[in-house]
């Protein structure tokens, strides 16, 4: 949990982590599920667990106590106690070595488990979204974002 007073910390806080980073590539290993909620399963890469690290190191001065429920963007869904706990035991319960990427699609899934086996899938990721969570952990609004941009090519010749 961050303060909304120190949102502009935070900001520059991952600005500097994000700032010359690539694109990263991406890969869809597979499909999840965690309790009622399906997800895409990404593979762990060093780049993507490098980032994680970058970015948990970098905002851990700002994070508070644990908030309430009333931290959360409520569009006529309040958010859930279970969403309040996941949020304030994510640094100790998901990140680092117990980092897990995904891509969540939503509550629920499909009433017969597919006839095929999903196609795997390789995506360049070059956007990064700071979000202000809603019920379930989603992102109801987004607060900040960023383009990962490529390396930008040397304008020299190789043979000078």
């Amino acid at each position: 949990f961050v303060r909304q007073r120190n949102m502009p910390a935070l900001i520059e806080s991952i600005d500097s982590v994000l700032r010359g980073t690539p694109p990263l590539f991406v890969r869809v290993v597979g499909i999840g599920r965690a309790g009622t909620t399906s997800l895409l399963l990404l593979e762990r890469t060093p780049e993507l667990q490098n980032l994680h690290e970058k970015l948990m190191d970098a905002i851990a001065p700002l994070e508070e106590p644990p908030g309430t429920i009333a931290a959360f963007f409520a569009d006529g869904e309040p958010a859930r106690p279970s969403d309040v706990e996941w949020v304030a035991q994510y640094r100790s319960q998901a990140s680092y070595h117990h980092f897990w990427p995904h891509i969540t699609l939503g509550v629920g899934g499909p009433k017969e488990p597919p006839k095929e086996p999903m196609e795997l899938f390789d995506f360049a990721a070059s956007r990064v979204a700071l979000c202000h969570l809603g019920r379930f952990c989603t992102c109801r609004a987004v607060l900040h974002e960023w383009n990962l941009l490529p390396a930008r090519e040397s304008a020299l010749p190789d043979d000078l």
